[in-house]
């Protein structure tokens, strides 16, 4: 018997290898390591889209290749409200349905190419300092001690308090972020979601427990936004009116989504997912932050401003290969319709279809295609359609969004070749055929890639210079004694 990440040997029966401490127990992890979150490198994520390359053929026929007319707001832009709780979010994670509680103002298109500046400043020597969060074995107490302490300061930044509900919402969200970022790595990051996590040493710092971990972050968290806040405010920042009147209405979109998820309030919803004692006007307070800040940073560098910035950094996109020659940089939209019956070999295992097994599978896509058409036939129409009834679960509890797409990407080669098609044009549809079914495409957004990665280490390096200035004007001062986190729960 022998490791499945180091190939060492292993005695009949054990769970845990003694060279490299891996768990033997989970078959679903496959991979050696857990994937690193690098923040500032060039390489753009790619969320599998449930077809390897190398697992598919390569025959592709496509059906239908319609232009329709041009959407107006690139893909990251969906909406101009804020959905007070997406409704439906499943990470592989299997975590309680707090979770979901994430408000998207997607035009701020800043905050989605950026969260992740917000909440690390790239390195900056962020406090607290790991011996603080030492200063208890756990903070986490029962719901009725976490209710009574909600209202107690833990922390302070230019004069703004950190209550404990507030850093409750701070600290779940971390959570929720780490477990969705790392979802097929559970197991072999160390997590036991039915143990507490004071219990759990953490993958990430060794020194720290998973719930020291993840408190660290939110403080931290915490930190950049208020800074970022403060000097929107400092400067008389006024939210746009449609952000104003988002957050307007926010409280009564709570109430009547508190009525439909079978809360009797809105406060219960917010302390079902964030934990005892939060209520909607701590929801309200988070969001205001969130996304006044956002907005405060959401700046359009010119033309001119991406050209001289790439120039002044060429040594340093030629290191990934990035050039004005490199291509585009696509986002598509699609809906994935399975074929269903087949014929499986039973010693190859390969399932087969039937051209009658094709041709309905074929007849379902066109279905839903002209679902669309025959609606409202925009870009937002289709992702619910894609949420409704892709069978694609990379993509379909977001709308069938796919973005960041290069002539490099590893997807199949007819899915591929239709999203890099130099003659497409924002809002041309179609159906693509591959092994894994057929494809009902939206072209949504294209972006010359050194342009693409120009704006975003452009706009990375704007928004880290504004929380360092907040950092540097306003310390945080933290008082552990009074933390206290209500207890987690996982399905």
């Amino acid at each position: 018997m022998k490791c499945k990440f180091c190939e060492a040997e292993l005695e009949e029966g054990m769970t845990v290898c003694p060279a490299c401490n891996a768990c033997q127990s989970e078959e679903s992890v496959q991979q050696e390591s857990a994937q690193d979150t690098v923040e500032t490198s060039m390489e753009e994520t790619q969320e599998e889209v449930a077809m390897p390359a190398e697992e598919a053929a390569v025959a592709e026929e496509t059906i239908a290749d319609e232009e329709t007319a041009p959407v107006e707001e690139p893909a990251e832009q969906v909406s101009d409200e804020i959905p007070a709780v997406v409704a439906e979010a499943k990470p592989k994670a299997k975590v309680k349905a707090w979770q979901v509680i994430v408000g998207v103002l997607a035009s701020l298109v800043v905050l989605a190419a950026l969260a992740i500046v917000l909440l690390t400043a790239f390195g900056v020597d962020l406090r607290p300092k790991a011996n603080d969060i030492f200063k208890k074995e756990t903070y986490t107490v029962s719901d009725q001690k976490a209710i009574r302490a909600g209202d107690k300061a833990v922390a302070e930044v230019n004069g703004v308090k950190l209550t404990n509900t507030m850093l409750q919402m701070f600290y779940r969200m971390q959570v929720l972020e780490y477990l969705n970022a790392n979802a097929d790595y559970i197991s072999y990051l160390g997590i036991d979601l039915e143990k507490p996590f004071a219990e759990q040493p953490s993958y990430e710092d060794e020194t720290l427990s998973w719930e020291q971990f993840f408190l660290k972050s939110a403080l931290e968290t915490w930190y950049n936004y208020q800074c970022i806040y403060s000097l929107a405010m400092e400067e008389e920042y006024v939210p746009s009116e449609a952000l104003e009147k988002s957050l307007q209405e926010l409280p009564a979109s709570m109430e009547e989504l508190a009525k439909d998820e079978g809360f009797e309030t809105g406060d219960a919803l917010i302390a079902d997912r964030f934990g005892a004692g939060c209520t909607i006007k701590d929801y309200e307070a988070y969001c205001r932050m969130y996304y006044v800040s956002a907005e405060y940073i959401n700046i359009t560098p010119s033309a001119q401003q991406l050209e001289d910035y790439f120039t002044a950094n060429k040594d340093m996109f030629d290191q990934y290969g990035i050039g004005k020659d490199s291509g585009a940089i696509v986002n598509v939209r699609h809906i994935l319709v399975c074929p269903e019956g087949g014929t499986t070999n039973e010693e190859t295992k390969e399932v087969t279809y039937s051209k009658a097994e094709w041709e309905a599978c074929l007849k379902k896509a066109e279905a839903i295609y002209n679902e669309w058409k025959n609606g409202e036939a925009t870009e937002e129409s289709f992702a619910t359609l894609a949420t409704q009834k892709s069978e694609d679960g990379g993509s379909n509890t977001n709308g069938g969004l796919y973005t960041g797409i290069t002539k490099d990407t590893n997807f199949v080669e007819p899915f591929l070749n239709w999203c890099m098609d130099a003659s497409r044009e924002v809002g041309n549809t179609g159906i693509v055929k591959t092994d894994y079914g057929y494809h009902i495409m939206f072209f949504a957004h294209s972006q010359p890639q050194w342009e693409y990665y120009a704006n975003t280490y452009y706009l990375s390096e704007y928004t880290t210079q504004k929380v360092e200035a907040g950092r540097a004007k306003w310390p945080m001062e933290v008082n552990y004694k009074q933390i206290v986190l209500s207890e987690l729960h996982f399905d």
